[in-house]
């Protein structure tokens, strides 16, 4: 699959999107990215009083699921880090940072375990084949008779858990 030559623009408008929600609840904030480009694992460092937070910052475009980078890499994630996560709004529309037209959700760190055991089983357990691989995804997906898959199941639990989910930074 071909990689839009708009994605880097768009990562740079949501991690600035970030900072500035960020700000307005008191937070400074730095953008890593301005000093290494695509950092390894987090893309802000926010701080207020005696409290420094690494951020990652994940945006979907248009499509309701969301690469968290390679498994070996987001296991490093800190339970008192947090993911933020721009979403389209629902429906077909894409997002739009420009415009607001977005979910905002604020995932800890302590919650990737979840997405880990996903990306863990749509590998049938084999824990070098689910490490090796380059990215892994929740996805607002069904796809089991009866039921959410395992990375649908953490899609959801996310969402209903961590949507507006800014008490986290309170």
């Amino acid at each position: 699959m071909a990689r839009r030559n708009d994605t880097a623009a768009i990562g740079d408008l949501a991690e600035a999107e970030a900072a500035r929600l960020l700000t307005e609840l008191g937070w400074a904030v730095t953008n890593l990215n301005a000093v290494t480009r695509n950092h390894r694992l987090y893309d802000l460092k926010a701080s207020r009083e005696d409290r420094e937070v690494m951020v990652s910052v994940k945006h979907a475009r248009a499509k309701r699921h969301i690469r968290l980078g390679a498994p070996t890499v987001f296991r490093d994630l800190r339970d008192e880090d947090v993911i933020i996560i721009f979403m389209p709004p629902g429906g077909r529309q894409e997002t739009d940072i420009a415009a607001g037209a977005y979910e905002v959700w604020v995932v800890p760190g302590s919650a990737r375990h979840t997405a880990l055991d996903a990306h863990l089983h749509y590998y049938g357990g084999d824990e070098a084949l689910a490490a090796s691989q380059n990215s892994m995804m929740i996805k607002d997906k069904i796809d089991r008779p009866g039921g959410r898959s395992i990375s649908g199941a953490a899609f959801h639990a996310w969402r209903s858990a961590y949507r507006d989910g800014w008490t986290l930074l309170a």
